[in-house]
């Protein structure tokens, strides 16, 4: 290694000699040195000893530019510069030693991976792998259109030549390790074809998750379907709210449903129960009609027949049951402080039995609201019978708001009741008087 002005001076043969000698030695050793040469040359290499970098003076003589690194230890070489050109339209190619293209850029800047033909920015002929070793976004697709079309689009193509009906489209697969070191798939989003028919294209998009080391589909969206759980894998379903755990929670293991909780009260699993707290109604019909024969609700049993009605409730408030039985609780073992009813005659005789249309029937119906037999709340109060009469908010959440009264007419039918009881003593009474006149 060594460095020369190369400039030959005016001298002896011998001293000429050695100078020559000197200046071929620096040109074949590329004016190698720790320090660069002090006669500079503008286009002149220098090999930078200290530094393994192969340097190049510019044209104006005034600086180095840095060419090449080489591994003395490796002997490889690296290139050293931040800017690489094509010498055409051919683009750059980067081959690996047995002469394979591994790296392409063609003219209008489209990079192929082991693709010598790339038709996208980024065109990658195998797998690809983005490794850090922090936790920050590891991949980033970022679009800066601000119309109204979409945004940053992440396309998984199956080009296949023979697509069929049950072909796996696409995976995404979210892979850890469990305690034993192992890799495993814990979840992942799976996309099948249904139909692959022109014109009656059908696609299936899962939601899986391992559950006791097996995949699990837990949301499968269909053509037709949204199916929630695997039928098999006797798995809870729960929605939260804001101020609820359950609002929604479906018990796998005793197929029932409940809203507002996830337990029923009852010793026997219901298919649905719905609870709620002391504040708002629990559950709440509506049907936007106003014929009056419209069906609200309905229920079915097989007593009579497979899925016979048993009952229903009517737009009008009717309730219309099969054996027109209705019960209340009266076992004597659930009741105390027993004695006999007072006399109900002089309540009974005060009613009075009134003929009404409801002013809200009359605003909808006009003269085809339904004319009802009843009484009037306020004139039972009147009578003395307030124990009859319920008075409570039109709005349970707003208690200082308007309110409305009811009757209790089951209790008042109880009354009637006794009051006949005293009139048929009455009656007999006067039979026994008129008999024997009679007689």
């Amino acid at each position: 290694m060594s460095q020369h002005d190369y400039n030959i001076a005016n001298q002896g043969f011998p001293a000429t000699r050695a100078d020559l000698n000197n200046a071929l030695a620096a040109l074949a050793s590329t004016s190698s040195g720790s320090a660069a040469p002090t006669t500079t040359y503008a286009n002149q290499f220098w090999y930078d000893t200290t530094n393994n970098l192969l340097m190049f003076r510019n044209a104006d003589n005034d600086a180095w530019i840095t060419f090449a690194y080489l591994d003395q230890a490796t002997d490889e070489w690296e290139i050293r510069t931040a800017a690489i050109q094509a010498v055409d339209a051919a683009g750059l190619t980067f081959k690996t030693d047995e002469g394979t293209a591994r790296v392409t850029i063609d003219d209008a800047g489209l990079v192929g991976i082991n693709n010598t033909s790339p038709t996208v920015n980024l065109d990658v002929s195998g797998t690809g792998r983005f490794l850090k070793a922090d936790n920050t976004a590891n991949l980033i697709l970022e679009t800066t259109d601000d119309d109204t079309g979409a945004g940053p689009l992440f396309d998984l193509f199956r080009n296949s030549a023979t697509p069929a009906d049950g072909d796996n489209l696409a995976n995404i697969r979210f892979r850890g390790v469990d305690d034993a070191g192992a890799d495993f798939s814990y979840a992942q989003i799976r996309a099948e074809i249904v139909d692959s028919a022109a014109g009656n294209i059908d696609g299936k998009l899962s939601l899986r998750a391992v559950r006791n080391g097996s995949s699990e589909d837990k949301i499968t969206c269909g053509a037709n379907e949204i199916i929630i759980n695997n039928a098999a894998s006797n798995t809870n379903f729960q929605v939260k709210s804001d101020s609820l755990t359950n609002m929604i929670f479906m018990d796998a293991t005793d197929s029932s449903l409940g809203v507002g909780s996830n337990s029923s009260i009852g010793g026997t699993a219901p298919r649905m129960y719905v609870h709620n707290d002391s504040t708002g109604v629990t559950i709440e019909t509506y049907r936007n009609t106003s014929t009056t024969s419209s069906v609200i609700q309905s229920w079915y049993s097989n007593v009579g027949g497979t899925e016979t009605k048993t009952a229903t409730v009517a737009a009008d408030g009717d309730f219309e049951n099969t054996n027109n039985s209705y019960t209340s609780l009266s076992d004597q073992r659930l009741k105390q402080d027993i004695v006999d009813a007072t006399s109900q005659w002089d309540d009974i005789k005060a009613l009075q039995v009134r003929k009404y249309r409801f002013i809200n029937h009359v605003e909808t119906m006009g003269d085809d609201a339904t004319v009802q037999l009843g009484v009037i709340a306020q004139e039972l109060e009147a009578s003395g019978m307030n124990g009859l009469v319920k008075t409570k908010p039109v709005d349970e959440a707003d208690p200082d708001g308007p309110d409305r009264k009811s009757v209790n007419y089951s209790v008042l039918y109880m009354k009637a009741v006794k009051a006949l009881q005293e009139a048929m003593e009455r009656i007999e009474t006067l039979e026994t008087k008129v008999a024997a006149l009679e007689g």
